[in-house]
C-alpha cells in the first residue's frame, strides 16, 4: 500500500501539472514563471521545485502527459465490436479535429522546442517522448492494416502519418489551412498508407 507521504506527493505533481499545463497553454511558455504556477496551485516555489528541477522539465512533463493521453486514447478508437475500417478510420479523424486543432498545444510545444534545444538533457527526453508517440502510432498504423508492427513499411507510414500530422497541426496554428482540411488530408494519408500496407 502506498504510504500516505507518497500519495500526498503524488496528488501534488499532479495539481502542479495541472496548474503548470493552464498557465502553458495560456500564456506560453516563456512567459510563464515557476512563482506563477506556485501561486496558482497553491505551494511554495520550493515545493514545485521539489517535484521538477525547473522550468524546462515542468514542460516537458506537462507534454509528455498531454501527449501520452493523448495517444493511448487514439490506440482504443474504433475497437468497438468487430469496427470497420472505414470506422476505424472516420474515429481517428474525428480524433484528429480535436488535436490538429489545438493551436495552444502546437505553439507551445514549438515555443518549448526552441527553448530547450540546447539542453542535451530536454532534447534526449523529448526524443524519448517521440519515441514512444511513434511506437503507439505504429502499433495503431499496423493494426489498422492488418501487419505486424515490426513491417519496415509499417516504420515509413508511421514517419509519414506522424509528418504529416506535425505539418498539418503547424499550418493550422499559423492560420494557413482550416480544421476540415486538416482532417481531410490526415484521412487520405493514413487511407493511402493502410491500403499501401495491406497485403492483397
Amino acid at each position: 500500500m502506498r504510504s500516505v507521504r507518497a500519495q500526498s506527493q503524488a496528488q501534488t505533481r499532479e495539481a502542479v501539472l495541472d496548474a503548470a499545463e493552464e498557465l502553458f497553454l495560456t500564456q506560453g511558455f516563456t512567459r510563464t514563471t515557476m512563482a506563477q504556477i506556485a501561486t496558482r496551485v497553491g505551494r511554495t516555489q520550493g515545493s514545485i521545485y521539489g517535484n521538477f528541477p525547473g522550468k524546462e522539465a515542468l514542460c516537458q512533463a506537462v507534454l509528455e502527459r498531454h501527449y501520452t493521453r493523448t495517444f493511448t486514447e487514439m490506440l482504443t478508437l474504433g475497437t468497438g465490436s468487430d469496427p470497420s475500417l472505414e470506422d476505424r478510420i472516420e474515429a481517428v479523424t474525428t480524433w484528429w479535429r480535436k488535436l490538429g486543432s489545438d493551436d495552444r498545444l502546437t505553439i507551445l510545444l514549438a515555443e518549448y522546442t526552441l527553448a530547450a534545444r540546447h539542453d542535451a538533457e530536454r532534447v534526449a527526453g523529448q526524443k524519448a517522448l517521440l519515441a514512444g508517440i511513434r511506437g503507439l502510432l505504429q502499433a495503431f498504423v499496423a493494426d489498422l492494416a492488418k501487419v505486424s508492427d515490426d513491417n519496415p513499411l509499417a516504420e515509413e507510414a508511421t514517419v509519414g502519418v506522424l509528418a504529416t500530422g506535425t505539418g498539418l497541426a503547424i499550418a493550422h496554428a499559423t492560420g494557413m489551412i482550416d480544421i476540415d482540411l486538416s482532417a481531410s488530408i490526415l484521412n487520405s494519408t493514413m487511407r493511402q498508407w493502410v491500403h499501401r500496407l495491406r497485403p492483397p
